[in-house]
């Protein structure tokens, strides 16, 4: 054989095992997004691992109250009517400012899991979807949103289905110990009362270290026992705990980056994938034509408060105050506004201000020509402006934005304001500062280089950890040993109790010896100080 041929044939061998593997490593797999209790924002940003996903010959289903916006002919879209009607009913904005204005947001944490209880309700109470979920081909995997859908734990265990939980946000409080997650209460400010990271004393840090273990206490006691017993009537009479289900989730996808958030020791199991959305301009919606005329060549500033919020539902005064500003802006700063606004345009607004119920956000921020974004501090749209280097003024309304509002201000790219106490002075004098003070920019644009400097792009690396977790049968070995202590072990309490007893009891002793050698001591002196009285008499 010649050594061209010897080559040839190498090259062949090769090449069909590099194929053999590629067609393992994805082979094609049903898998189920279960985004029951989410915000139409979560799914943007788990749409691209979505498609990806899809596009690699998987058959991908996701499960969502909102239909989407822009469907993928490769995803099948599936938007229970009993879930859309249930979430339509609601009426939580104008109880988030309410709550807001008497300062009690923070407690509104603690009955979270009053809505996982009531999705799990709606859902298995709906017999059209209990069939769904009964008689649909067998799910693979589960990739479940993590905000209170622990409910999806028991179908995927009818289905006999892998799980990933996705958390679009930071890690929450409660995954703590499910997780593995180190004990981080000493410097990483806590998630719901949020403090400033610069100056965390003791009270903060106690309320850090004991929150989780208050968030699993109502959740073993309370919240998995009601949901265990809807799945166990519903789906199957020998269902697991949900806490032994939770413990063998084969991953976490967290959207965390050091770069906004900070940097922290996560376990094997946990797999960050900051911004999978945002930094694609291909495929980003462009600039209206109406919109690129408008803008031209004139520097401007964006506005909006996502798909949830809008500022007409904090009454006459703060749209009032947000008019008056904007105007200014124009009059005497010559800058444009653009303005996502899902109420009509408000009265006496200037011809240099832009509104629509719809904006194509990306391409906005991605504008050589916008100078800052006014926000309510929703985690995607802080990962657009990092991507587009774009400084911030922050006006965090519920959910985890005021802790994104704190880091904003913290690495000094942003100004925080809070939106129940506006003022046009507060609201001018922020603009003004992130505009003119130029180290806003300049720490946003180094922000973007670092959150952008990657090895592999977040959708890739999600698309190959979802494909390890199909690939193999078991992955309990990216899993901390720690998930299955109880919360007293895990941080060695019996051990600091122990050497506190330790302590206590070498001080007992100390006393006690002490004590034994005064009396000793009084004993010895007893008979010498009478001899020496009897003297002085005589």
């Amino acid at each position: 054989m010649s050594l061209i041929m010897m080559r040839k044939t190498a090259l062949f061998l090769l090449t069909g095992i590099f194929i053999s593997f590629t067609c393992r490593s994805s082979e094609a797999a049903n898998i189920l997004f279960f985004f029951g209790l989410s915000s139409y924002s979560h799914r943007i940003a788990a749409w691209p691992l979505t498609e990806a996903l899809a596009a690699r010959g998987h058959k991908v289903t996701f499960l969502s109250p909102y239909p989407a916006k822009t469907p993928s002919p490769n995803v099948t879209d599936y938007v229970p009517v009993c879930l859309k009607e249930w979430v339509d009913t609601w009426d939580e904005i104008e109880r988030f400012n309410d709550l807001r204005l008497s300062g009690e947001m923070e407690l509104e944490w603690y009955k979270i899991s009053e809505y996982g209880t009531g999705m799990c309700d709606v859902l298995l109470a709906d017999p059209v979807f209990v069939s769904w979920i009964k008689d649909s081909p067998k799910f693979d995997l589960f990739i479940i949103d993590a905000l209170i859908n622990e409910c999806a734990y028991g179908m995927a265990h009818v289905h006999g289905a892998k799980v990933i939980v996705y958390n679009t946000a930071i890690p929450f409080p409660w995954y703590i110990d499910p997780f593995g997650f180190p004990d981080e209460s000493a410097w990483v400010p806590d998630f719901v009362f949020h403090y400033p990271p610069a100056t965390i004393n003791f009270a903060q840090r106690a309320m850090a270290l004991f929150n989780p273990i208050y968030f699993n206490f109502i959740r073993e006691m309370q919240y998995f026992p009601k949901l265990e017993a809807t799945l166990r009537s519903t789906l199957s009479p020998e269902m697991p705990s949900l806490s032994a289900l939770e413990r063998n989730v084969s991953l976490l996808f967290i959207n965390q980056h050091p770069a906004e958030d900070y940097a922290r020791p996560f376990p094997p199991n946990v797999i960050p994938l900051p911004g999978l959305h945002c930094g694609d301009s291909q495929k980003a919606a462009p600039l209206t034509s109406d919109l690129s005329s408008f803008i031209g060549d004139s520097p401007f500033i964006y506005v909006s408060f996502g798909s949830y919020v809008d500022i007409s539902n904090f009454g006459t005064e703060a749209t009032t105050v947000f008019r008056n500003v904007l105007n200014r802006l124009g009059s005497e700063r010559g800058l444009k506004v653009v303005w996502k606004i899902g109420s009509e345009r408000p009265e006496g607004l200037g011809d240099h201000v832009h509104t629509g119920k719809w904006m194509p956000q990306q391409a906005i921020l991605a504008h050589p020509k916008i100078r800052a974004f006014v926000t309510h501090a929703g985690l995607l749209g802080i990962q657009e402006a990092i991507c587009n280097s774009v400084p911030l003024i922050a006006f965090p309304i519920f959910a985890e934005q005021d802790y994104n509002a704190n880091k904003l201000e913290y690495r000094k790219v942003g100004v925080q304001l809070e939106i129940t106490a506006i003022r046009e002075d507060k609201f001018w004098g922020a603009i003004g500062k992130v505009l003119d003070d130029q180290s806003y920019a300049l720490n946003m644009k180094r922000l973007s280089t670092i959150f952008l400097d990657r090895a592999v792009h977040p959708v890739d690396t999600g698309v190959w950890w979802v494909e390890y977790v199909l690939r193999h049968d078991d992955v309990s070995h990216l899993r901390p040993r720690s998930v299955h202590l109880p919360w007293w072990k895990k941080r060695q309490l019996d051990i600091w109790g122990a050497i506190f007893l330790a302590i206590l009891a070498i001080l007992k002793f100390l006393h006690f010896l002490l004590k034994a050698i005064f009396k000793l001591v009084c004993l010895a002196r007893g008979p010498k100080d009478k001899a020496v009285s009897k003297l002085k008499l005589s």
